[in-house]
């Protein structure tokens, strides 16, 4: 049994098929209070994971998301802590605190949907530079796993083999590639490839 909490519907990113960016103005900005969170936490239910995760909003941008790591791990210490991101425009300070919270059994998802010069062409106003920061503090502590989520599309499907070289290189523990369940018209996002080929031609070795 997991808890998926959302715990702050801020984010940095403009992607095209998120209900923000379709949707302006229609989504409040906020996150949740700690005395909230701790009201939820308190049931200590027997979770398996605790995921952060947003569909409207990444969990990092929570103005106190230390004391909301802090808080969950005083009530679930022996539970798996998932944090899914985006990643962008966080410090190497603001990671190497993250890393001093987190333990073994958890694990950071960045969501990188290409390379350098592609990866904003979906994620819209990604940081590349401070990702790339995030993910090496994030080994350089050498504590939490560390997965690079790739979404398949046109434009960067030629490139995923690449990114497993890079995600190898940076020491990444586990490379996802996956296919967007939201429904597009725009021809740069519609994949000519199979997940299943796709993902064949990536872990092929020449």
């Amino acid at each position: 049994m997991f808890l998926h909490l959302e715990i702050s519907s801020k984010c940095t990113l403009k992607c095209p098929l998120c209900p923000r960016t379709q949707h302006p103005g229609k989504f409040a900005v906020t996150e949740l209070s700690l005395d909230l969170l701790e009201k939820a936490l308190g049931a200590r239910l027997p979770y398996t994971c605790i995921l952060l995760c947003g569909d409207h909003g990444d969990p990092i941008y929570h103005s106190r998301f230390h004391e909301v790591l802090q808080l969950i791990k005083r009530y679930y210490p022996n539970t798996k802590i998932e944090i899914a991101t985006n990643g962008s425009f966080r410090s190497q300070e603001w990671w190497t605190r993250t890393a001093e919270i987190l333990e073994k059994h958890d694990q950071v998802t960045f969501g990188i949907d290409g390379l350098k010069h592609t990866n904003s062409i979906y994620r819209v106003g990604a940081d590349w530079d401070s990702i790339i920061k995030g993910i090496c503090t994030l080994k350089e502590y050498g504590v939490a796993s560390v997965r690079w989520q790739w979404i398949l599309f046109k434009y960067n499907e030629d490139q995923i083999k690449e990114g497993v070289q890079w995600a190898r290189k940076l020491g990444v523990d586990t490379f996802e590639l996956r296919k967007s369940f939201r429904p597009t018209d725009d021809p740069r996002l519609q994949p000519s490839k199979s997940l299943e080929s796709a993902q064949k031609e990536a872990l092929c070795e020449n």
